[in-house]
């Protein structure tokens, strides 16, 4: 069976994209959505959902950025996939693993907005999304490997989550093939030169202007962001 919200949400979703698109917004990739099993639960979800990810919201690494008009924004600190090649719908690991061609550390800033009970507006409003902050790719980290990655994230100064990117993720592989699997809902399918933020690694890091949120990345390296009004 299928959630309630999910075909006609993601529908609603993909023609947002396209106005992106056509008003000149570049298509980076997709953002998994609603990773929480609770969340998933209540929904009556068999799984995560997508978003998609353009310029629009696209954030400078340390810059300031402001939280005008957000009703309950966060930060989620999250891996970057990149795709070398095109990757097949329902793919099988193997063919995943040889498509991932680097990864990289990444901030999502959502805006949880409304009430996680109405899949359909929860996905046509593309899952909550407001910015993306992408630090560098690393070509060394091709395939799906987690090995050694992990975050530790602060806010002014004070300890806001560490994980081991392999506890969080858990199978990575298995995030990506779910992420095909929703996008042909779509009529879309994952490009080469496209890339994947696969969900926040540690609960989600409330903030209000004044505040400041670092992450690092071990061998990903660190990204930070400062929130105004």
């Amino acid at each position: 069976m299928t959630a309630a919200g999910l075909d006609s949400g993601l529908a609603a979703q993909a023609e947002a994209l396209h106005r992106r698109v056509d008003a000149g917004d570049e298509h980076l990739g997709w953002k998994v959505g609603l990773n929480a099993l609770a969340v998933q639960a209540a929904l009556g979800l068999d799984g995560i959902v997508v978003g998609f990810l353009t310029t629009a919201t696209a954030l400078e690494d340390g810059a300031p950025h402001s939280l005008a008009g957000a009703a309950n924004p966060g930060v989620e600190p999250e891996l970057a996939v990149r795709f070398g090649a095109d990757v097949p719908a329902d793919p099988s690991p193997e063919q995943i693993g040889a498509a991932i061609d680097a990864i990289a550390a990444a901030f999502e800033v959502v805006d949880l907005d409304r009430p996680l009970d109405d899949l359909h507006a929860i996905l046509a409003a593309n899952v909550f999304h407001r910015g993306l902050l992408v630090g560098a790719f690393d070509t060394a980290r091709a395939g799906a490997d987690l090995a050694d990655l992990s975050v530790s994230v602060t806010r002014n100064g004070e300890a806001a989550g560490a994980v081991s990117a392999a506890d969080a993720y858990g199978d990575l592989a298995e995030i990506v093939r779910f992420v095909t699997v929703r996008l042909q809902h779509m009529g879309e399918a994952l490009r080469a030169g496209q890339f994947v933020i696969a969900g926040s690694l540690t609960p989600i890091v409330p903030v209000a202007p004044g505040d400041d949120v670092r992450a690092d990345f071990g061998p990903l390296g660190t990204l930070e962001l400062e929130f105004t009004d």
